[in-house]
């Protein structure tokens, strides 16, 4: 128990640092496959030679995307030591790489796609008291193809190369380090000018187009999407409905494939 409490005090001081404040160093430790490697087969050779060696690739793209929030310190292992110490380790096992092909069509036209879903699962815990602080299952789903035949009912999906991983596991990796940097030091709104806010991470966390979602004074949640974006800031204009929102507001990040990005943007009125 009171290593549990001296994980928990260690993240609440990780969490909202100042400016100038030693960031938190963070090692990526192995990222285990759930299943056997050879169920990559049919992706290519490369996706099954990755999960033999643990996902190097996947480990060392969710690396660069923590290192480049300028929020988080790597530690390297050097002749066997890791350099800096870690204060946090975050380890990883793909649950789940699939693919789904979808066919749609009729007498004069065919529509087709291929949607890969990868899943990991997420686990960090205290680089000194080996006590887990947060974990967590992420989820990304991505459209690899897509086949669209005028004036004919026959179309094709596509069969996953080595191409169709890079895009899978580079997104995977971006949700994960997201997942990681928001529980290490929270999304917020940082200034107000009219209309626009400005959120405390740029890019490559937030990119262009993305949608986050912030708590008005009311309590009633506001949509906003990201129209300009710095290494060190974001900027993100009302998508739908504005309203009064106080500066230090936490956000939150919706996913482009997140059923929530779907939802209703403007209120509903009754007609005159």
């Amino acid at each position: 128990m009171k290593r549990i409490l001296a994980g928990a005090v260690l993240l609440g001081g990780l969490i909202g640092c100042p400016a100038g404040a030693a960031v938190p160093i963070v090692k990526v430790g192995e990222i285990q496959s759930a299943q056997d490697c050879t169920a990559y087969v049919g992706w290519g050779g490369r996706l099954a030679t990755q999960c033999r060696a643990q996902f190097p690739d996947l480990r060392a793209n969710l690396q660069s995307m923590l290192l480049a929030s300028g929020r988080i310190g790597l530690s390297s292992n050097v002749s066997g030591h890791d350099l800096p110490a870690p204060d946090l380790v975050v380890t990883g096992r793909v649950t789940g790489l699939g693919l789904t092909a979808s066919k749609a069509s009729g007498p004069d036209y065919c529509v087709g796609g291929t949607r890969a879903v990868a899943s990991l699962d997420l686990r960090v815990r205290d680089a000194h008291s080996g006590a887990i602080l947060f974990g967590g299952n992420v989820t990304k789903s991505v459209a690899l193809s897509s086949n669209i035949v005028a004036g004919g009912a026959r179309c094709g999906t596509m069969t996953p190369d080595d191409a169709s991983y890079d895009r899978v596991e580079g997104a995977l990796a971006l949700v994960a380090a997201r997942t990681v940097l928001f529980h290490v030091a929270p999304l917020r709104v940082t200034g107000i000018s009219g209309r626009r806010i400005a959120l405390n991470y740029g890019t490559p966390i937030l990119t262009l187009g993305t949608i986050v979602q912030v708590t008005g004074a009311g309590g009633f949640p506001l949509r906003y999407q990201v129209v300009a974006a710095t290494a060190e800031a974001a900027f993100a204009d009302p998508d739908g409905e504005a309203g009064p929102i106080a500066p230090g507001t936490l956000a939150q990040l919706i996913e482009e494939d997140d059923p929530a990005a779907n939802a209703r943007r403007t209120e509903r009125v009754e007609l005159p």
